[in-house]
Parts: structure tokens; sequence; C-alpha cells
């Protein structure tokens, strides 16, 4: 047993000790249910270089989406749980999808859409802290998503909204399909699949988070496959400036196939002039002999670029201001800009530049939001299968730039 599981599984331990020390009986529980949500949707004007397209999409950013809280709360305890269930209707894209799939009206005529349980969760907390099991949040989840611009529902780090969008080959460019023609057609590599976000998961696990003390908190989690999580943020002013920041680990090495650590972490920044700015990092590290993309495999037979000691790495910046020009609540400014490198195969390069405003109308619990979106991919020399067996492998360097505007809606209830 490695020695992140131990302090892993010693942390969890902990937590249900502390745990048995509340007295079995409270003199009084007040219960309580509360049901919120929201709706969030948008419409995009997406041109991939080879046509324009409109639109309609859930928002992937932020989803349409229930909760359900209820909590039984005593003196010295509160047991509660939380279920939230997803609604996503013409998704800009969809979990799972395989990157051949790709097209700009991926799943836009969905009828009835998809329905997704994303937590269900059950949670002991008192002063000592909150232990947390079932399906939820992993420790590391949202550690690049410290951010107080005031833009995090259309601007968010590694989630463009034109990320089910597919990249085209430039014409002229040979294209290695069967027959070995070139065609200005969708080349199967999505922007998800190239602007690759690193983040922890909603997923089965036990987690334990700590009281926060002079504005730091840490947390840690164990997840199905043995995948442990670990996580230090904070939260608090400092020369009239608030400050939210984040750093997390994983450790998947038990279990790891393909990447057995992952480092990541977010720092935001927001003067009270209203100036503010956002940076984020993250880094996998492949597991040692691991293979992954292109057709699977890295060995003699394949000899693939995503051999072991690809690191993965996205860069995130962001630069705004907020300010409640007409009194019916912020309106937030920000530019932004997104690098990652090596996220799909080894040598291949993805950069994004936006802009964006988003409008809150807090007496209605709504954001107005409109964002604009330019994305280049190059990709890597090499890919997958290099000895000239398999036709399947789209082998070219040259991809048409991005270029989509979205505006949008989200309504809290």
């Amino acid at each position: 047993m490695n020695t992140y599981r131990l302090m892993l599984l010693g942390t969890v331990a902990a937590g249900f000790a502390v745990m048995t020390v509340v007295p079995a009986v409270a003199g009084d529980v007040k219960k309580e249910v509360t049901l919120y949500g929201q709706v969030s949707r948008l419409v995009g004007i997406q041109d991939d270089g080879h046509s324009t397209t409109v639109n309609h999409y859930g928002n992937d950013i932020t989803r349409s989406l229930v909760n359900i809280d209820a909590t039984a709360e005593s003196e010295n305890l509160t047991i509660g749980s939380r279920f939230e269930w997803s609604f996503d209707a013409g998704l800009n894209i969809t979990e799972g999808q395989s990157a051949a799939a790709t097209t700009q009206t991926m799943n836009t005529n969905a009828s009835r859409g998809t329905q997704n349980v994303r937590i269900s969760d059950i949670f002991f907390e008192t002063r000592y802290g909150k232990l947390s099991m079932g399906h939820g949040e992993s420790a590391a989840m949202d550690a690049t998503n410290s951010d107080l611009s005031g833009t995090g529902t259309a601007m968010s780090v590694a989630e463009p909204l034109s990320s089910g969008m597919g990249f085209v080959p430039k014409l002229g460019n040979w294209e290695r399909q069967a027959g070995g023609t070139a065609a200005a057609t969708n080349a199967g590599i999505r922007v998800a699949d190239v602007l690759v976000r690193h983040d922890g998961s909603r997923s089965n696990r036990v987690r334990y988070d700590t009281p926060r003390f002079a504005g730091f908190a840490a947390a840690a989690s164990h997840g199905q496959a043995d995948v442990g999580e670990y996580r230090l943020d904070y939260e608090g002013e400092l020369l009239d400036t608030e400050l939210a920041a984040a750093v997390a680990m994983q450790n998947a090495s038990a279990s790891a196939t393909q990447f057995e650590r992952m480092y990541l972490g977010s720092i935001s920044a927001k003067h009270s002039s209203g100036v503010n700015l956002t940076y984020a990092y993250s880094v996998l590290n492949q597991a040692t002999n691991a293979n992954q993309g292109g057709n699977g495999a890295g060995d003699a037979a394949d000899p693939g670029s995503n051999t072991a000691g690809r690191r993965p790495t996205t860069h995130y910046a962001k630069l705004g201001y907020s300010q409640d020009f007409f009194g019916l609540g912020d309106t937030n400014l920000a530019v932004d800009w997104l690098l990652t490198a090596d996220g799909s195969v080894g040598g291949d390069r993805a950069v994004k530049w936006g802009g964006g405003v988003v409008q809150n109308l807090d007496a209605y619990g709504v954001e107005l939001f409109a964002t604009y979106e330019n994305i280049h991919y190059t990709r890597g020399s090499s890919f997958g299968d290099r000895t000239g067996t398999d036709v399947s492998v789209t082998n070219t360097n040259g991809y048409e730039a991005i270029n989509a505007g979205y505006i949008g809606a989200k309504v809290a209830f």
C-alpha cells in the first residue's frame, strides 16, 4: 500500500472517528428540504473555416439542472443528503462522444435530450469538518476554477462553448483517408479533444473536508479504482483585493493505464475597483510504459507519438472588469486566453482567445451573456500509426481556425 493511499485512508478513518464523539441523541433537530436549480441555454453562430451555421444548445459550462438538499440539523451535528439531476437538450458537447461523431450540429436536434444523475450524496458535518460519501465531487474537482471575474457562466478554463466543434483540414493538405483524398470535411478531432480540462470529477468516493481556518481549508477523497485526491484552498481579502486560490493533486498510480499523476491549481484576484485577474494551470504525468491516443499503442508495432512521458499541460489566463453600471447587477467584462500542449498527441498545440460580457439581473436571478471565441490547432508532426498500414488515421498539420459567437442566458430558481 503506497504512502498516498495510507495518508488518505488514515484521514478518512480519522473523520469517521470524529463523528463518533457526537452525541447520538440531540435535543432539537431541525429538518429542512430545499429545491433549487437553473436553466441555461445559448445560441451559437459557428464557423469552422468551411461553413457557418447557427445552432441552439444547452450550456455545457453551467448546465440546466435541479437540486434537492435535505438536512437534519442539531446543535452539534448536521446530517444531510444532496441530489442533483441535469437535463441536457442539445448540449454543445456530449460526454463520452467519440471523436468521429463531431459535427457543428452534434446533438442539436435531440427531442428529449439526456438526463444524468450528477450527485447522489450523504454527508455528516460537525465543527470538526464534513464527511461525505456517495456519488459527488472529488477533492480535486474545480481546483482550476478559482474565478472572481463573474464571467464563469460563459468563459471557463478549458471549457470553450465551442467544445463540440470539429476541426476541418485546410484544403490542399493530404488527409490520409480511404482513397487518400483531401477533403474539406470534419477531421474527427473536437475542440474538447485538444483543449483539455484537467480536473477532478463527480465519482463514487468518500471525501473529508476540514473546517476553514484563517481562510484556508483542505480536503481529501478516495474514489473508485483506488484514486486518491488532495486539495488545499484559500478564500480571503488582502489590501482591498478579494482572493481565491486552490491547489490539488490526483494520484491514480494503483489503477492508471494512461496518466498516474495530475497536478492542478488556480488563483483569482479582484480589486475593489472591479479589475480582476485569473490564472489556472494543470499538468498530467503519464504512467510508466502507458500509451494513449492514436491507435492506443506506442510499441514497435505501432510507433505512435503517445509513448510514456507525454505531459499534457494547460495554461489559462483571464483579465476582467466588473461594475454595476445600470443598477441591475454587475456587468462583467473579460478577455481570456487558453493553451493546451500535448493534449491529444505529442507535439500538438491548441490556443483559444476569447472575450465576452455577462450581465447580472439580480432581482430576477438571471445572467445574460455574449461571447466570442477564436481557436487554432496544430497537430503533432507524428500521430498514431506511422507504418502506413492504417488509412483511417489523419496525418496532417494544417487545420482551419474556428470562430464562433454566442448569446445566452442562465435563469436560476
